[in-house]
């Protein structure tokens, strides 16, 4: 029942149950997971005190618990809200260590690289975003794969961006925006490079992938074919 009132946004209620579950012994089936949804019930509030209070709290009682990395996600989300950013890294790196196989060790990967950039540490974050990626052709992925291009490209590292740019092309092609985004990216950047012939492919591409964006692309075609006398 705690749940479905949970589901409801009924939230107060729900912990009503949640609390009885929880009261029964530890080893109970359901207890773990009672004393998780309720720490979530006051993230959800946006009550941040009593979320962090129960999620330790849970952390504390139930080590072995299988909700264990995603209560500290949670944690570590609250404190990147409140620009507590080295306890959110804490709860981060406690995910990268403990759980590297799995997907929660991406996604912490992914958030901790989100910290490093807002603390201006570019290439320890490049390094972060990279651990995130999975094979999957995703939205998620797509968008940690751009991350890095543009901080290659704001680190000055103009071969290194354009390659992870291609990446998004290629890998995500699903990916419509980011794809688009990106080829328009590195068509600019061989612009840049003065490689002629390459950023003319490049423009020739955008061409084909948006039609509103055509237009665009010719205009830079016709443009660099009368820089180079073509």
């Amino acid at each position: 029942f705690g749940q479905y009132y949970f589901n409801k946004r009924k939230l107060s209620k729900a912990r009503e149950y949640f609390d009885r579950l929880i009261g029964k012994p530890k080893t109970g089936k359901f207890s773990d997971d009672a004393a998780y949804w309720k720490a979530l019930s006051f993230y959800e509030e946006e009550k941040t005190k009593q979320s962090l209070a129960e999620f330790e709290r849970f952390i504390s009682n139930f080590p072995d618990s299988e909700l264990i990395p995603m209560a500290r996600i949670k944690m570590a989300e609250v404190f990147m809200e409140d620009k507590e950013f080295p306890k959110a890294k804490a709860q981060l790196e406690a995910i990268i260590s403990g759980f590297p196989e799995s997907g929660y060790f991406r996604l912490a990967s992914k958030l901790l690289g989100d910290i490093l950039l807002k603390e201006g540490k570019l290439v320890e974050a490049i390094d972060s975003y990279k651990n995130s990626l999975g094979t999957e052709k995703s939205e998620f992925y797509a968008g940690v794969q751009f991350t890095v291009a543009k901080i290659y490209e704001r680190l000055g590292k103009t071969e290194d961006a354009i390659n992870e740019y291609l990446k998004v092309v290629y890998f995500y092609p699903e990916s419509k925006t980011l794809a688009l985004d990106s080829q328009i990216r590195l068509a600019k950047l061989l612009e840049v490079l003065k490689r002629w012939d390459e950023a003319l492919k490049a423009y020739e591409k955008v061409t084909s992938m948006d039609p509103e964006k055509a237009r665009f692309a010719e205009d830079k075609i016709e443009e660099i074919k009368k820089k180079i006398g073509r």
